[in-house]
């Protein structure tokens, strides 16, 4: 197992700092990868979008709603989309004559000339773009919400609490819920959740 790099939202280092594991002890590190990846996994399919920047440009395809503005797919914007195509029924056209804007954070593209998104046939446009975040500098209480769902998970595993809600120690019965996401997690996660 190694860290999707296409896909995790914190590095190896962080989560074995935030789970006091020390730097030389690579002991945890297959479990560790595996957590981080579904963690990061969780929250982009709960969040509706992907968060780390592409190597490639993506290209998304959208139908005209009458308005003048479309919002992307995923965002932040990280490049500027110079172009938007159309289809005339036989190739891809320029559109070429109109300007249009952006709003890199909601990702939202829009014409400053009066111009709409007038053809309503599918995939009647066209844009390419790269947008999200390089691991460095995903946002703090992104990488927070991975680390928080790795050490619940860990736990479940190094505790040996897997498939069990109780523990009894002597005559003490112990109940716990470690399937329960921290509410705190859940609050980031609607903060970050693309809603189209």
């Amino acid at each position: 197992m190694s860290l999707d790099t296409t896909l995790a939202l914190v590095t190896l280092d962080e989560a074995r700092r935030y789970l006091e594991i020390p730097e030389d002890d690579v002991s945890h590190d297959v479990m560790l990868e595996y957590l981080i990846n579904a963690a990061s996994q969780f929250i982009a399919d709960h969040c509706r979008r992907k968060f780390i920047t592409p190597t490639t440009a993506y290209d998304e395809y959208f139908e005209g709603d009458g308005t003048e503005s479309h919002y992307t797919k995923y965002a932040p914007l990280t490049t500027t989309i110079a172009n938007i195509y159309y289809w005339d029924g036989m190739t891809w056209q320029n559109l070429t004559g109109t300007t249009f804007a952006q709003d890199n954070d909601s990702g939202k593209l829009f014409f400053t000339d009066g111009g709409i998104f007038s053809l309503r046939t599918h995939r009647s446009y066209k844009i390419s773009y790269k947008y999200g975040y390089a691991v460095a500098v995903v946002p703090s209480d992104l990488k927070l919400a991975v680390m928080e769902l790795v050490a619940v998970k860990r736990k479940k595993f190094t505790e040996n609490l897997h498939g069990e809600s109780s523990k009894t120690f002597g005559d003490q019965t112990v109940t716990f819920s470690t399937d329960k996401i921290p509410e705190f997690v859940n609050e980031i996660v609607r903060k970050y959740r693309r809603l189209r």
